[in-house]
């Protein structure tokens, strides 16, 4: 399951647990008489996670060999595409394939 979809079950559950099964969503609105909240500034902005939704286009055994790499790591697809995509996009220059494997594989212990 997916980061965005666990996080959508977890709210779900916690107003339901609050407000019981038959909560109305519309009823739910901001107040407007309520003090502004203070947020603390980011000392670090790497430590600001952002999520962004994607599509991959690829050939079947690709996709075959990303869930098996996937499940051997123990982890979800999106996890481990995020992973290699951070890996990418952080680097001042193209990264070799085998640069990205050893990354990952540090990341990630795979068992034989």
């Amino acid at each position: 399951m997916s980061r965005s979809k666990d996080d959508t079950a977890a709210l779900h559950d916690a107003l339901v647990q609050a407000y019981g099964p038959d909560f109305d969503i519309d009823s739910f609105t901001p107040d407007l008489s309520a003090a502004p909240v203070e947020v603390e500034q980011l000392t670090d902005p790497s430590e600001l996670m952002m999520t962004r939704t994607v599509t991959l286009q690829l050939p079947w055994p690709v996709m075959q060999r990303l869930e098996a790499r996937a499940a051997q790591a123990g982890e979800s697809i999106d996890a481990l595409v995020s992973e290699w995509v951070a890996v990418e996009a952080a680097a001042d220059d193209t990264v070799p394939r085998d640069a990205i494997l050893h990354v990952l594989a540090q990341r990630f212990r795979r068992t034989a």
